[in-house]
């Protein structure tokens, strides 16, 4: 009696590690699928930002155009709409990449590119006060 007793407790001994071995795996499963799916929804903002990004150059840049050939005042203001934009796009992208290091350097070389390319515009249209912000850290036609 006494061995059939011992059986059955080590039986369900045994069922339960396993039950318990599955839960444990299942877990490590659905955590490694959460860190994976909020992988993948980091790498989607990053890659909208960029394309909401080089949007907002691309506008900005066409704005400078067409205010170098008509000198309006709107196509003035639209620019410096996008510049905003522009900087924005920047710091939300430097936020959502502030653990990887070479994206950080690229977001950098890209600001420069990008504050560079206003402060010739901002020559060549007599616009030199609004690039003064930008050289000291601020932000152009804020």
């Amino acid at each position: 009696m006494r061995s059939l007793r011992s059986k059955v407790i080590l039986l369900l001994l045994s069922v339960f590690v396993v039950i318990a071995a599955e839960v444990l795996l299942e877990i490590q499963v659905e955590q490694r699928l959460t860190t994976q799916a909020f992988s993948v929804q980091q790498t989607n903002q990053v890659i909208n930002g960029a394309q909401q990004l080089l949007t907002h150059i691309l506008q900005a840049e066409t704005g400078q155009r067409v205010y170098r050939l008509t000198q309006q005042e709107n196509y003035l203001n639209l620019l410096k709409l996008n510049v905003k934009q522009v900087h924005g796009d920047i710091d939300a992208l430097s936020l959502l990449t502030v653990a990887h290091s070479p994206q950080q350097q690229r977001l950098t070389r890209i600001q420069s590119l990008v504050d560079g390319q206003f402060t010739v515009f901002d020559k060549v249209t007599g616009l030199e006060g609004e690039s003064a912000q930008v050289a000291k850290g601020g932000r152009r036609w804020a």
